[in-house]
């Protein structure tokens, strides 16, 4: 079973991870909603399970970017259920923790690089973007889950 992983934010990503551990990664950034759907339903040929963090605005965030985080995640609920994918919600705290990068930094950016470090070193052979290192790390919580138990 592939293993889908989503990062919802504002530079949101979707990875999926195959049973060989191969991978994949689609920055979503810009798409509509129905670029969106049909991206999810690409991604669904095959029998798929999806781990979707779990998130919401943060308190510096403004009215309209909460208002479009909102709604850029109930673009996602409607793609996966409308594909018939099934999907976790994930806390970040919990995937962050399983990497060993549960800690606090001290900007949002030396977060994001410890996060792209270790998506480089899981994946050495993919070419990674900031953007995107959290969805593959999503998606590896979800793979982890389901064959190394």
């Amino acid at each position: 079973m592939n293993i889908m992983g989503i990062d919802p934010g504002a530079d949101g990503a979707v990875a999926l991870i195959a049973p060989d551990h191969s991978a994949e990664l689609y920055g979503f950034k810009g798409l509509t909603t129905l670029e969106l759907w049909e991206l999810i339903v690409k991604l669904s040929i095959d029998p798929v399970t999806c781990y979707l963090e779990l998130t919401g605005p943060t308190p510096h965030d403004g009215v309209v970017s909460a208002a479009k985080f909102g709604e850029r995640r109930g673009e996602l609920h409607m793609a996966l259920t409308a594909a018939k994918i099934p999907f976790t919600r994930i806390p970040p705290g919990i995937w962050q923790r399983s990497f060993g990068l549960g800690k606090k930094f001290a900007t949002t950016t030396l977060r994001k690089t410890a996060h792209l470090q270790r998506a480089q070193e899981l994946f050495p052979h993919l070419k990674i973007l900031k953007p995107r290192a959290d969805a593959l790390l999503i998606a590896e919580y979800g793979y982890r889950a389901l064959y190394r138990k």
